[in-house]
């Protein structure tokens, strides 16, 4: 049973241990990671979307701006074709709905999200200039923050007669409240916007300068996203014994918080990648000599600091 999480309507200070090195990320990268390709085609295979999604390109296009309404014109890119033996485009269509309702049903999370979630984790990318582009047969499917709603969405783009008319799909509304990935906070949204997202980071940079602590390691380094009324992103570096407790492996953490609300009151979808890696004495790894940590070991240690979230705000998130 989900725990019953009040907030205060009120805003809170909120009391940060800041000895972490912390930077802001503000701006997309001059170019994509070189690993980013096989990490994201290493993924698709152990989550088991292979025999239903094909990787077909990513890429970085030259753009003016990040807030773009069109999608296509957001400078990550990343293409995927779904695999059918249809060839009429209705039924294809409705093979790829019903995958995506499955997803959904299955997991209790959006699959458009979760691909487009990671792979702003593994291009390190801010999540407004990023789209996936899904191909089935004739018809293209865009997976892209919307800059009106500022949630993630999926739009079937109709481009015959370069017309591009966006239309919403028919799918199954995502009620689960709970597992792995998912927590609500019942009670009112706060008064100010911001205030949930800024107590949500907080706890996780408070978690993890408290676990390197006790295990008299240095602070963490911190790279936290703009804060955003219903979202929250932060990378942290310099951790060990978090996702893998029983290995003496360097971690590197990205978290991603969507908050949105529904009639309990705010429900949290993390979405979360790691990578770890070994070092000598006290000193960090490069970035190359990291390896990702796999997707069962990720949605376990997603559940238990969740679990940790809802005790910080069961005790007043100070």
């Amino acid at each position: 049973m989900t725990p019953v999480l009040s907030l205060c309507t009120r805003p809170l200070a909120i009391l940060l241990l800041l000895a972490g090195i912390v930077t802001a990320q503000t701006q997309s990268p001059a170019a994509i990671p070189e690993s980013a390709q096989s990490d994201f085609q290493k993924w698709l295979r152990e989550a088991h979307l292979v025999e239903h999604l094909d990787f077909q390109k990513l890429r970085r296009i030259s753009t003016s701006s990040v807030t773009k309404d069109d999608p296509a014109k957001r400078s990550l890119q990343l293409a995927l074709l779904f695999l059918t033996d249809e060839t009429e485009e209705t039924k294809a269509v409705g093979k790829f709905v019903s995958l995506l309702n499955q997803y959904q049903v299955t997991n209790g999370v959006s699959l458009p999200e979760t691909i487009f979630y990671k792979l702003i984790q593994t291009c390190d990318w801010p999540r407004a200039d990023a789209v996936v582009e899904i191909f089935v047969l004739e018809d293209t499917f865009a997976v892209y923050l919307d800059s009106a709603t500022r949630q993630v969405v999926i739009r079937e783009i109709n481009q015959r007669d370069s017309v591009r008319q966006p239309i919403t799909l028919p799918l199954t509304a995502v009620t689960a409240s709970s597992g792995p990935g998912l927590a609500v906070l019942k009670g009112a949204k706060p008064t100010d916007p911001n205030t949930l997202a800024r107590k949500i980071e907080g706890f996780f940079e408070n978690y993890f300068v408290e676990a390197n602590r006790k295990a008299q390691l240095h602070d963490p380094q911190f790279s936290p996203e703009p804060i955003e009324a219903d979202y929250v992103g932060l990378k942290v570096a310099g951790v060990k014994r978090q996702v893998l407790p029983s290995d003496n492996y360097w971690e590197k953490i990205t978290i991603s918080v969507e908050i949105k609300s529904v009639p309990e009151g705010q429900k949290l979808v993390c979405y979360l990648s790691g990578k770890y890696a070994s070092g000598l004495f006290g000193r960090l790894p490069s970035d190359n000599d990291y390896a990702d940590i796999e997707e069962s070991k990720l949605r376990s240690f997603t559940g238990t600091i969740l679990r940790r979230l809802q005790d910080y705000f069961a005790a007043g998130a100070p």
